[in-house]
């Protein structure tokens, strides 16, 4: 009989304890947001989607009014009606996008606090052909972005010529370099 009462005194301090974990757990979960999103977080998304939309105006994108771009509250990527933007755009309009939405977080890093490192890099950004206008547009919102501080590289291997029109009007610093800076390592034998 003392064993039955061991046992089931042990099983009561089970209870109580589990009991405790829970009233815990409960108090912990009252203390959460009651929205997954603090406003801040809505304003940040709000803002990227306005820094995305006006440098898509600028870039030159055709698929769609640049005012229908929303930025999802979930994923935090570009979409239009609810669905992520994908295959229906253009190879133009795709590399606008991309330049858009890297230089967007970096643009809303500038005024808000973010975890964004301030630095953003692009490599020969005139990618299928973009057109000179939107390549222009790249170049001077990465001028107005960089001006908080922030680091934007831009490499290319477009003719010299061609950089120096590209940048004639922007506040950067052009640095050319006469050979590649990459190359094969050859084995002198």
């Amino acid at each position: 009989m003392r064993d039955s009462e061991a046992r089931f005194t042990e099983q009561v301090n089970r209870l109580a304890d589990q009991a405790a974990s829970w009233s815990d757990l409960l108090a912990e979960r009252a203390g959460l947001p009651a929205e997954r999103l603090s406003d801040g977080d809505l304003r940040k998304i709000r803002s990227l989607e306005t820094s995305i939309r006006t440098q898509l105006a600028r870039y030159g994108f055709i698929t769609f009014p640049p005012k229908d771009l929303t930025v999802s509250d979930d994923t935090y990527r570009p979409e239009k009606e609810g669905f992520e933007i994908g295959f229906e755009l253009s190879a133009s309009d795709s590399i606008r996008l991309k330049w858009a939405y890297q230089l967007g977080l970096l643009d809303v890093s500038r005024a808000s606090a973010t975890n964004h490192p301030g630095l953003v890099v692009f490599d020969e950004p005139r990618q299928q052909e973009a057109a000179e206008t939107s390549v222009a547009g790249l170049l001077a919102e990465s001028a107005r972005i960089a001006t908080s501080g922030a680091q934007i590289l831009i490499a290319t291997s477009e003719d010299l010529a061609t950089v120096k029109k590209f940048v004639a009007n922007v506040d950067c610093q052009l640095l050319v370099f006469e050979r590649r800076l990459i190359d094969r390592i050859t084995l002198d034998a």
